[in-house]
């Protein structure tokens, strides 16, 4: 961060950085009692960063960034990760690449079957019950 002026105000606060083994993750955790929930409760807040591509989480520059960080401070902390692309459409080549595990393409549709799910072949629709579905449409 620079230390010039800015058009933002800051606003400084204690964070503890752990790792989480059994994770595989690192966070940021504060207590601050600043920072509530909606119902003025729960003070504080997380933030998880995960080398997994599956995760959420996902965000291995910043992950190696705190487990850099950890590792000098002399704390617990993980191997580096190679560093890809985050982007949602991007994410199952990313998963391919690091694991060897191919994963339907971003942009496919689901197999609406493993849901559970069908489609009616008559107007489209993605129904749970498709008998239900065409007693009830006049049009199916």
């Amino acid at each position: 961060m620079s230390s010039g002026t800015s058009a933002f105000k800051r606003v400084e606060i204690t964070v503890e950085i752990f790792y989480d083994q059994p994770d595989q993750s690192i966070s940021l955790v504060t207590d601050d009692g600043r920072m509530t929930d909606e119902n003025g409760q729960r003070p504080g807040f997380r933030v998880t960063f995960n080398a997994n591509p599956k995760s959420a989480d996902y965000n291995p520059a910043n992950f190696n960034r705190l487990a850099r960080l950890l590792r000098a401070e002399g704390r617990p902390a993980p191997a580096e990760v190679p560093v890809k692309q985050r982007q949602l459409n991007r994410r199952s080549t990313v998963i391919a690449e690091l694991t060897g595990e191919q994963v339907r393409p971003t942009g496919q549709p689901a197999d609406t079957t493993l849901l559970g799910w069908a489609i009616c072949p008559t107007c489209t629709a993605v129904v749970v019950n498709l008998a239900k579905h065409k007693g009830v449409s006049a049009a199916c």
